[in-house]
């Protein structure tokens, strides 16, 4: 097996990161004063996360070592996670430098959905996705594919009320509105979208592994360069499997520190890193290799609690596209 460079943690999506937070604070290992953040912490508190948003932030934190998060967080905060490093903020990325990203399968999406409690089914994604599909066609053939910013920055001076000439038909007045049905439909997809491009660009340039959630589908992908005007292709290639996604967790976030922190769960992540590395290398059959380390891996951490569920998270690694290509 190549050598392979350990990657320096993993990047949460929001849900999963708040979960984390939320279980610090509840075991003392941050400050729960609520009214940190202008009340961030009693948000927080607030709103307690699903068991399975807790047990796969656990199951992260055994897999990296050490947890980002993707999103704002007090910068006063304090407390032990904070202290030892084994969480971190992930520093502002704005919009125009993300990771452009075409293509998000079905599984990727509802599980991003369903852990901001939106339980969406794979007809009612592609019926939105669809719908938002042929709304952006039909402006194309009614307006000859005008742009739609142009007219949605009139629309906007208008709304404030200030003077604004349309020279715009009813049929592409009608059309726009189409539009804009179609994309309030789609939002919450738009949202998960923007999570996505976050959690891969802060992994990259962290050089840390990312953690994304799914759920059962269909396999299709959904092509998302029309809904977050993306251009290029990212490869990704999924470095977890049912085997993988079973990861020994301690009942509590203590616990789970202290298993995170041994060096089992060290050389845990050095076989992934070799895993990664050899698909990297070209090894077209890296699953079988894969399956085989991991489970020696997981020994090493008998006595841990272990998850009974079939995984519900992903966590990925940026490939190059002929690796990727055959495994996605």
């Amino acid at each position: 097996m190549p050598n392979a460079e350990l990657p320096d943690g993993v990047v949460l999506d929001e849900p999963m990161g708040r979960a984390l937070l939320f279980a610090a604070t509840q075991e003392n290992l941050l400050d729960a004063e609520p009214s940190i953040g202008d009340g961030f912490v009693r948000k927080l508190l607030a709103r307690p996360p699903e068991q399975k948003l807790l047990d796969g932030a656990f199951e992260q934190l055994v897999l990296g070592g050490k947890a980002y998060l993707p999103f704002w967080i007090p910068p006063a905060w304090k407390g032990e996670l904070f202290e030892r490093g084994l969480v971190a903020p992930v520093e502002y990325i704005p919009s125009e430098d993300l990771i452009e990203a075409p293509e998000m399968s079905s599984e990727l999406v509802l599980g991003m959905l369903d852990a901001r409690g939106a339980a969406w089914s794979p007809e009612e994604l592609r019926r939105a996705y669809t719908e938002y599909v042929d709304a952006h066609n039909h402006w194309d053939r009614v307006s000859g594919a005008k742009s739609l910013y142009a007219i949605e920055i009139l629309m906007i001076v208008r709304h404030i009320g200030k003077d604004a000439t349309l020279s715009y038909s009813a049929e592409e007045l009608e059309a726009y509105e189409r539009v804009q049905h179609a994309k309030e439909a789609m939002r919450p997809i738009i949202d998960c979208i923007e999570a996505y491009r976050h959690v891969l660009t802060a992994s990259l340039r962290l050089s840390a592994l990312s953690a994304l959630p799914t759920a059962p589908s269909d396999s299709s992908t959904i092509d998302i360069s029309r809904v977050s005007d993306s251009t290029e292709r990212t490869a990704l290639l999924r470095v977890t499997c049912s085997a993988l996604r079973r990861v020994p967790i301690g009942s509590t976030l203590r616990e789970t520190v202290a298993l995170a922190t041994t060096p089992e769960a060290h050389g845990l992540r050095i076989r992934l890193a070799g895993w990664a590395e050899t698909a990297r290398a070209g090894d077209l059959d890296p699953v079988s290799l894969a399956l085989s380390d991991v489970q020696s891996a997981r020994k090493a951490l008998a006595g841990a609690k272990t998850l009974t569920r079939v995984g519900e998270y992903a966590t990925w690694i940026g490939l190059p596209l002929g690796v990727a290509g055959a495994l996605i």
